[in-house]
């Protein structure tokens, strides 16, 4: 299937989200068949291998048998071939609208079509909304029989009650150990939402409500959207820096030692 949404709507989350869950047995979905295995590729990575080598690099097979190599599976890499002909391997491709050039996406559209039906795989593809004619228009040209097709689904964006779930989530979590302060900050967010048009708009996407509340704990929120993103940006920057300098003084007290 091809799964589409606007950026920050969670696309690539799913993706990992669901090569976690089939991974362990205990976390692994009573909805899907059972024994899948998660190949999860990222689409410009395989664009520019594929660019590189071409028929050499062995099409998304051969590509997903140098990643698992790579990653210390050489084991499950030899046995791939086998495990794709049984039907054994979901396959997530993520982030199409990476890949830059409308050719480069047909080419790789093309692959992950003959893949799909030449094999009892199972694929996701994932993409923004803007490709979604593009997207539809090769994975499922003109087809006779149905089954032959991609269906496509839309991740929407969130509503008033799913965000007041996220921020109540998203507090408790972050803020567990001091019931007074996790009150205030989540009042505090409450109510600037319910004030701001602006701000209502942002918390539909996830990535952006997520945002909203990390800038909440330490002031109240700006109501004008250039100054929200200027403020997000001062804050990655900040914590950019404090990650940077955790890890030089790691590094000084390994060579001290």
């Amino acid at each position: 299937c091809l799964l589409l949404g606007a950026p920050g709507a969670g696309k690539s989350e799913i993706t990992r989200w669901l090569a976690l869950l089939l991974g362990a047995a205990d976390t692994y979905p009573k909805w899907l068949p059972p024994e899948l295995l998660p190949i999860r590729i990222e689409l410009s990575a395989l664009d520019e291998d594929d660019r590189k080598e071409g028929d050499a690099l062995g099409g998304i097979i051969g590509y997903s048998q140098r990643s698992l190599t790579a990653n210390g599976m050489s084991s499950l890499a030899v046995r791939l071939p086998m495990l794709v002909e049984a039907g054994r391997i979901l396959f997530l491709f993520d982030g199409m609208d990476g890949v830059r050039s409308s050719a480069r996406r047909e080419r790789l559209a093309g692959m992950i079509r003959t893949l799909y039906r030449t094999t009892p795989c199972r694929v996701i593809v994932t993409s923004r909304l803007a490709l979604d004619e593009e997207l539809m228009g090769i994975l499922s040209p003109a087809v006779s029989d149905v089954s032959d097709g991609f269906a496509a689904y839309y991740l929407e964006p969130f509503d008033a009650a799913r965000i007041s779930e996220d921020l109540d989530q998203w507090h408790q979590e972050g803020l567990s150990g001091d019931e007074a302060k996790r009150s205030a900050r989540l009042e505090r967010l409450r109510r600037s939402l319910e004030e701001s048009h602006t701000l209502r708009d942002l918390a539909a996407n996830p990535l952006l409500l997520t945002l909203l509340c990390a800038l909440n704990q330490h002031h109240e929120l700006p109501r004008r959207r250039h100054r929200i993103f200027a403020e997000a940006a001062r804050l990655m920057i900040r914590d950019w820096g404090a990650q940077r300098e955790g890890l030089r003084r790691d590094n000084s007290d390994s060579l001290g030692n």
